[in-house]
Formats: C-alpha cells, structure tokens, sequence
C-alpha cells in the first residue's frame, strides 16, 4: 500500500497493521529493480484479472471469483486512504467524461476510509468525500451531468450489519437527498447470503429508500440465488442489477416489463466472471429483442483494463443485438441510461438536452467522415 508522499507499497497481508518492515519504498525498489519495465508490469499484475489464457488460468465460476476477490482485498486497503480515494476518483471522472460518459451512478462501500494516522471514518465520511469530488467536478465541466452514490453493503455480512447499513443510508439521503440515491447489496451471490436472509432489514425502509439490487448473477436456476430476482420485486427494487438469470421466468419478466425495471446488463463482466463464453448467446439478446427495459453498463472495468463504458457498449452492439441493428439501437441504450436513472425529473431534463446536443454533434460528424457526398449538405 502507498504510505506518506503515496510512493509506498506495503508487503502484507490484508487487514494486518503494517510494521515498519512491512513498508518499501516503490520509487526505491523500482530504482533497483534490474528490469524497471518487468518491475512494472509485476505490479500492474497485481491488481488486474487479465491473463494471455484465461479459460486455463479460469477453468470455473470458483476460481474466476476467488481471484476477482482477491482483487480486491489488494486495492482496497489502498484505495480506502482517504487522500487516494480523492485522486482515485477524480481520476474515474475524468476518465469516464474522456470516454464520453455524462452521468454515472455509482456503488461504493462509504464506510471505512482511513487516514494515514490510523484514523477510521464513518459512511458520512465516505458520502461527504464523492460529495464534494463531484460537486467541484461538475462545477469544471460543463458537460458532465455528474454522479450519484448508491450505498453498498456486502453479502457476507451479518443481519445486523446490514441493518446498520440500511439506517444509516436512510441518515444519508436526508442528508444528500439529490446525491445519495439508495442501497444495494453486492458480492458473489451463489456462496453468500441470498435477499431474504436480510428481509427484516430491508422489509422495514422498502417504501422510503429505493433499491438497486444484484440478483440473479448466476446461471443456475430454482436456488435461493435465483430467487433473489422474486424478493428484490417484492422489496420494489429500482433496477435489477445483471439479471442472468431472468429470462428462466416468464411471471417475473412480465412483472419487469409492467413495472417498468431495469436490467443492468454487465456483458464483459458475465463472460470474464464465467456466466457465459459467447456473449452472443447473452441473456440480453431476448430481452432486447422483447422489448424489454435495458440499460448497459460496466461493472468494475478496472478489474479488467476495459474502458469504462464504450467498452461494453461496444460489446452489446456487436455481439448481443441483431445483425440488421443500427443506430437507433445505440442512441435508445443511451437514452434508457437516463430514463431509468435516479435523476429527479429535472435532472433528466438537462442531462437528456446536454446528451442531445453531444448525440447531434457526433451525428454530423460522423457524416462528414464516412459519406463524403454529405459533406456540403451538412453545416
């Protein structure tokens, strides 16, 4: 982990307070390092999934998980120092508006932010911290909507937890009403604690604190994993995120489509977590085909070096859409991202006549490059 003026890495396991042997210096190791490019890309490699061969590397769901959660037990007690998160996530804004994304909504975990001190935050610590990084973000760029948080909590965690949780979210979005956009709870569903072993918890707010809920991320069928997909409807979910396992039941897809939810659908992550090898065999294709209301987005596209939505976007429009789909198909994916947003009604408003304007510029120059005949009909 990065200590002091952030060019510190820390040899350890996680969790265990750091010694002072436990500490190198990157700038020092990397000076000394015989081969300073291999001393790159070790590191690199630490905290990136991708592989020259990864059906061997990932033969099962288990192994792609188990590394996917070591992952992360690496980067988060370096991302959790509060003075790196700031950057980190400034960094993400500036990467995603280069990407040409106006608006994100964003699950994190709040609490738990760290100083170098041994100081532990609070979750409104953590909300205050994205708060202000993307107030000041917004105020820069004039077009950029902004972001919203949707709290986090994670599967493995106790009931009573979890109800802490949900309290103090709901302490939260009094606070940040037009920022703090509701709750969800995330991490592998198959080995971990299906929607209703937390219902008392979230039966309580389910009218007053919107939820985004994981459920169905696994391709088996009649599990308490695929159930989550029945308990998040009754819990009035907002969206469903992934939804894999949706199209293995004819009640709850037409419970989807006449309440008007979501799907977010993760491609890059379903295939590189293993749900499926042939993204043209993705659940997404039926439901787009039906009709069905569709949003895309990019799960954790750090994990594995992808952009953080063209990426995917990309992906669904090659692999997952009809051969005779055009741009129609691209610009209604886009629009479904505000639609089915947490943005008040205002706020749609806005960010659709900002996209618009970008969506028309794009538009007339793309006709400019590939219909050369156009050119002196437009502008």
């Amino acid at each position: 982990m990065y200590r002091d003026e952030k060019n510190f890495v820390r040899l350890g396991a996680f969790g265990t307070p750091p010694t002072d042997q436990q500490w190198k210096s990157v700038k020092t190791e990397r000076a000394a390092a015989a081969n300073v490019e291999d001393f790159d890309n070790s590191l690199k490699k630490s905290i990136s999934m991708l592989t020259t061969d990864p059906l061997v590397t990932y033969p099962t769901i288990t192994l792609v998980w188990d590394r996917f959660n070591l992952y992360f037990s690496q980067v988060i007690p370096l991302l959790f120092n509060a003075d790196i998160m700031r950057d980190y996530y400034r960094q993400a804004l500036e990467e995603f508006r280069a990407d040409n994304v106006q608006y994100i909504e964003l699950r994190s975990l709040l609490s738990g932010f760290t100083e170098l001190d041994g100081t532990i935050h609070d979750a409104e610590f953590g909300a205050d911290l994205y708060y202000q990084v993307t107030e000041e973000f917004v105020r820069e760029h004039s077009d950029v909507s902004g972001a919203k948080i949707i709290v986090s909590g994670l599967r493995y965690r106790t009931a009573g937890e979890i109800s802490d949780q949900v309290n103090t979210t709901l302490a939260l979005r009094k606070k940040y009403p037009n920022f703090v956009s509701g709750y969800d709870l995330v991490g592998q569903e198959d080995p971990n604690h299906p929607l209703s072993f937390y219902m008392e918890s979230l039966l309580r707010p389910r009218n007053t604190l919107p939820y985004f809920f994981h459920a169905a991320e696994t391709n088996w069928q009649d599990t308490e994993v695929d159930y989550n997909l029945i308990d998040a409807l009754l819990l009035n979910t907002t969206r469903i995120g992934h939804g894999y396992g949706l199209i293995k039941h004819p009640k709850v897809l037409e419970m989807v489509k006449q309440k008007g939810i979501a799907v977010e659908i993760n491609p890059i992550s379903n295939q590189i977590l293993g749900l499926v090898s042939d993204l043209r065999n993705h659940p997404m294709a039926i439901l787009a085909a039906n009709d069905y209301p569709l949003v895309v987005s990019s799960d954790d596209p750090a994990t594995w070096e992808a952009a953080p939505l063209s990426h995917d976007f990309f992906v669904a429009f090659m692999d997952m859409s009809g051969r005779d789909a055009d741009l129609t198909f691209l610009k209604q994916l886009a629009l479904n991202s505000f639609t089915y947003s947490s943005m008040s009604q205002t706020e749609k408003v806005k960010a659709k006549a900002l996209w618009q304007t970008k969506w028309d510029t794009f538009i007339e120059d793309s006709i400019r490059k590939w219909v050369p005949e156009a050119q002196a009909t437009v502008g």
